[in-house]
């Protein structure tokens, strides 16, 4: 099936648009997540280092540190340990509550069986299901990067997920100060989600607008060829009283001048040979009536 240069031009141009934009959402939806929450957690490190230049007997420490929390959107939990050995959640005949000095924070953001679980991982050293990273050049700070299960086991979807960086301070009694600071996994999820259909929508929308600009574009760019393939067309016919008129200055406009100079020159030689052709048909002409006297005298001399 014959198909024209234009709808050829317009299907190559909007289907390397189509491609582009199919593999960024395509991008987004296998790495977006990753690379989402990697800035996540430097966002957590980069309030940390907000947090570390806060006094703890700062009168003014609630505020400064509601004030981290709003300009970084996480939420942050500074703990005083109380007891030398966490032990199990509740098996240590000590209540969860008096393990710790809450310093800042919300008593319900994060359970205690979780706040014991990462004060034995400090007191432990045990870093399995935590990934180590570096927050200051203090040596007195360890900090773990992990993701928190708001429950006593990890098998409970119901409850939300936290990705968070927990940071231990030893003191001078050995004790720990933890910073805790957290933003939920499904946050991070529905920012994804949000960026995701508002893609789709753009290009959507993209898509449509690109359809009608490449139609227009690719139409101005045929338009010329189109009127060059009539122009040679008359000229097959013998007809040179078309000409192309040139509209850019580019390829296609000098191939429009060529043409035009191609018909005057063929015009011309045409006419030349015409006029040729005539001469020798009257040349002809004239021989043949000389001969033809020729022959007559001949024949009448004879008698």
């Amino acid at each position: 099936m014959r198909t024209s240069i234009r709808n050829r031009l317009f299907l190559i141009i909007y289907g390397i648009i189509l491609a582009f934009i199919v593999g960024l959402i395509l991008l987004n939806t296998v790495f977006l997540e990753g690379f989402y929450t990697k800035s996540r957690e430097r966002t957590l490190v980069a309030a940390f280092g907000e947090l570390e230049t806060v006094s703890l007997t700062n009168p003014g420490l609630f505020q400064t540190v509601l004030d981290i929390e709003n300009q970084y959107a996480v939420d942050v939990q500074i703990l005083k340990q109380t007891d030398a050995d966490p032990g199990e959640p509740g098996g240590s005949g000590i209540p969860l509550s008096e393990m710790y000095d809450r310093l800042y924070g919300d008593t319900f953001a994060i359970r205690d069986g979780v706040i014991a679980a990462i004060m034995r991982q400090f007191n432990d050293g045990d870093e399995s299901g935590f990934s180590s990273v570096e927050v200051s050049d203090d040596g007195s700070y360890v900090a773990y990067m992990t993701e928190i299960v708001m429950a006593f086991g990890g098998d409970a979807p119901e409850y939300p997920r936290l990705l968070a960086l927990c940071v231990g301070q030893v003191q001078n009694d050995g004790l720990y100060v933890y910073y805790i600071l957290t933003v939920t996994i499904q946050s991070i999820q529905d920012s994804i989600g949000i960026f995701n259909a508002f893609t789709v929508i753009i290009a959507a929308l993209f898509m449509i607008l690109s359809g009608v600009a490449v139609g227009f574009f690719s139409r101005r760019f045929t338009q010329p060829i189109l009127q060059m393939n009539a122009v040679t067309q008359n000229l097959a016919a013998q007809d040179f009283s078309k000409k192309v008129a040139p509209s850019t200055k580019d390829e296609l406009g000098d191939l429009g001048l060529s043409i035009n100079k191609m018909s005057e020159q063929l015009e011309t030689s045409i006419r030349d040979l015409k006029r040729a052709n005539q001469q020798l048909a009257e040349d002809i002409e004239l021989k043949t009536r000389i001969d033809t006297m020729r022959k007559e005298f001949i024949a009448n001399a004879s008698h």
